[in-house]
């Protein structure tokens, strides 16, 4: 190891800057380049010397600055110079040591031989694991088809530009229009008239409520001045009654008193028995008229309160007056007519629920709008605008990117060890990041489902067909139809046990 100069031999010697960027600049220079020991000691050597005395100084180095220079040249390059010489003669005894060992023989033998199995392995690596796999033939993108039906008789309107084979499709999207002149209306006409009769009766019926309305207040106002009216003579035949009673009672205390004066005399024999028999006749009129005048008095009260109350009592007229009765017979009417006004508002409203039912089955009936049941392509088309259609038959059919799935075949052995549910590994051929699903229906050598895009029965490598549901491809803008890829089956723990390429 190179000795550290000691730094208490020149403490107070400045360092002139950039001298370490010197030393670190030869070193550089000196790892950048292919020199020997000898050459970049020299090299280092001119670069300590250009850098710290420069063009034209170097005959100043017995100047008091160029011995400082010196000193420190000195301490900064022979540590340098020590380091390089060592390491040159270490890797020197390396070199040997190599070059004895390649001499031998036997040496060489084993390094070819160890290269040889490096080699072998590196590139066998890969078909040794594939073939520490099952593999099959056979794995390729699938999709559903889904095929669009008349939903009524018609012809089929004009079609958007869209619908072309191979075109994209959102869900929603609107392919064909049919439309059904000849579509029958007769329960939707019969609908609106019975509705237009009922608005006109129910129209008439408002009209007798208002009028009714009106008569009923007008007789009602008159009964009201007939039962004042009638109050008012019943309080004044009241008060005549009470007049008379007064008048009444005052005869009877005269009668009373000429009866008592009578009775007196003729106790005496001043009066005759004649005279008594008048007067005690003439008080007992006055008590009678008092007595059937407070009778009358009380009869009219009876008379004057059903009065006050809306009934009115005597002997040549009914409880009611005419007007009163007029406006019971009108009330009455009111009340059947509103019932009627109602009657007819119930059924307007159901035939107005009717007729909105029937109006949305005729339109269904009248025309319809083919729409995409959800994203994918066009995969066939199989009518064109103006041509009448029967209800049910087939219009389009078109790629349903949003249940795309790998169909793939595999050998028996493979077949016998899946389960529906195992988890898979998904990738396209030609690479790409590896894709996550499972495995939903195994049919082996049974036929498989026909709506399928690409028929299973087309792999035809292996007898036995596996479906594997890969939610990426579902969720994917494109159904990449017809792409292979190779299919890794995972077991119970999710590790690879199978492929499929």
């Amino acid at each position: 190891m190179p000795r550290r100069p000691n730094a208490k031999q020149a403490p107070t010697e400045p360092v002139r800057p950039g001298a370490e960027r010197t030393v670190d600049s030869a070193t550089q220079s000196r790892r950048g380049r292919g020199l020997d020991a000898k050459a970049q000691i020299a090299h280092l050597q001119t670069a300590f010397e250009n850098e710290l005395w420069g063009p034209g100084d170097r005959s100043a180095t017995d100047a008091p600055s160029g011995r400082i220079r010196r000193r420190t040249w000195q301490r900064l390059y022979v540590p340098w110079r020590r380091a390089i010489r060592d390491r040159a003669a270490a890797q020197a005894d390396l070199m040997a040591v190599i070059w004895s060992a390649l001499g031998n023989a036997t040496f060489r033998k084993l390094l070819k031989t160890a290269l040889a199995l490096a080699v072998a392995l590196v590139v066998g690596w890969g078909p040794v694991q594939r073939l520490m796999q099952t593999t099959s033939v056979e794995a390729i993108v699938n999709a559903r088809l889904i095929t669009l039906r008349a939903p009524i008789d018609g012809e089929i309107a004009a079609a958007p530009g869209s619908l072309s084979v191979g075109a994209a499709l959102a869900p929603g999207a609107s392919l064909m229009k049919i439309v059904n002149r000849r579509a029958d209306r007769a329960r939707l006409d019969d609908l609106r008239r019975s509705m237009g009769r009922l608005e006109d009766e129910r129209a008439v019926i408002e009209v007798k409520l208002e009028s009714a309305r009106g008569l009923h207040a007008e007789f009602v106002a008159q009964t009201l001045q007939f039962q004042d009216g009638r109050v008012r003579q019943l309080e004044a035949r009241a008060a005549e009654i009470k007049s008379e009673l007064a008048a009444a009672r005052a005869r009877q205390e005269e009668t009373a008193a000429t009866l008592q004066r009578t009775a007196a005399l003729e106790s005496r024999g001043a009066q005759t028995r004649a005279a008594l028999d008048r007067a005690q006749r003439d008080n007992e009129i006055a008590v009678q008229t008092i007595a059937a005048g407070e009778q009358r008095l009380k009869a009219l009260e009876v008379e004057l309160q059903a009065a006050r109350s809306g009934y009115f009592l005597g002997d040549s007229y009914n409880d009611r007056p005419r007007s009163a009765q007029r406006a019971d017979e009108l009330q009455q009417q009111i009340a059947e007519l509103g019932a009627e006004t109602r009657q007819r508002q119930i059924r307007l409203a159901r035939l107005t629920a009717e007729l909105a039912e029937e109006t949305s089955r005729f339109n269904d009936l009248a025309e319809a709008d083919i729409a995409a049941p959800s994203s994918g392509s066009v995969w066939e088309v199989l009518t064109a605008p103006g041509e009448e259609v029967r209800r049910g038959q087939e219009l389009a059919r078109m790629l349903d990117c949003s249940s795309a799935v790998v169909t793939a075949t595999v050998a028996e052995s493979v077949y016998n060890r899946l389960r529906v549910g195992q988890p898979v590994q998904f990738r396209f051929r030609e690479g790409g990041a590896e894709l996550e699903g499972r495995v939903v229906h195994l049919t082996g050598t049974a036929a498989a489902p026909a709506n399928f895009a690409i028929a299973p029965s087309a792999l035809v490598r292996e007898a036995y067909r596996v479906t594997v549901a890969i939610p990426a491809l579902a969720q994917s803008p494109t159904c990449n139809l017809g792409r292979t890829g190779r299919v890794v089956f995972g077991n119970a723990s999710g590790t690879a046990a199978a492929a499929v390429k």
